[in-house]
């Protein structure tokens, strides 16, 4: 579907160059137009995108792999390809993980979980800002924690952050300008949930946003 969907898509993209160039400079409301429909073009596109990886997200956690993986040595990994992304935009990368950390999970879905939630928190940090990643070990469980020093969220969307579809954008956070159709934190949640942990989000008191993931600790 989301292939037959963007062939059309494509189309109506390449057709709005010729119309442009056709239209006389003065002739503002035309052009107006064809801006709106330039808009909705790229908006489509992204939501047959973000459609796409919801029923990606759904298939890849039929036989999804489990296997004991060392969420210490992940998360550290990972984090390195996020340290010139926080300097260049002057941010204080802290990461604080505890060694042994282990969990019954696949390594991509795990992936999945620590890249929408890093840089959701990235998005939202600001400038000169410092984005805590913290990975310990309580009882019988393994805890994720990712803090940031953005501005956080009011009640009614921390109540319903991982739900499908919700995206609050409060201020030009994305500085690459990406569009946000609230599909990364439902991943989230659906991957979370799949080895059994759970994931929430608070407010901190200092300011930011704090998202905790909660997982099985493999004995």
């Amino acid at each position: 579907n989301a292939h037959a969907f963007k062939t059309p898509i494509a189309t109506i993209s390449q057709s709005i160059e010729p119309l442009r160039r056709r239209l006389p400079e003065d002739d503002s409301r035309g052009r107006r137009s064809l801006q709106l429909i330039e808009q909705s073009v790229a908006r489509l596109d992204a939501l047959v995108t973000a459609a796409r990886r919801m029923d990606e997200a759904n298939a890849s956690l039929v036989n999804a792999p489990h296997e004991r993986i060392d969420l210490t040595s992940l998360i550290r990994t990972m984090l390195t390809t996020y340290r010139d992304i926080a300097a260049e935009r002057d941010i204080v990368l802290q990461p604080q993980l505890a060694e042994g950390c282990r969990i019954w999970a696949g390594s991509e879905l795990m992936e999945t979980v620590i890249e929408n939630i890093v840089e959701n928190a990235l998005s939202f940090s600001p400038q000169g800002g410092k984005l805590t990643v913290r990975l310990t070990r309580e009882r019988r469980e393994v805890v994720l924690t990712v803090e940031d020093e953005g501005p956080g969220a009011p009640p009614d969307v921390l109540a319903k952050m991982f739900d499908r579809y919700v995206s609050y954008r409060p201020m030009k956070s994305d500085g690459a300008g990406g569009q946000h159709f609230g599909i990364g934190l439902w991943v989230v949640r659906r991957n979370v949930e799949s080895i059994g942990g759970t994931v929430g989000a608070e407010n901190r008191g200092a300011g930011g946003l704090r998202m905790m993931v909660r997982m099985p600790l493999a004995e």
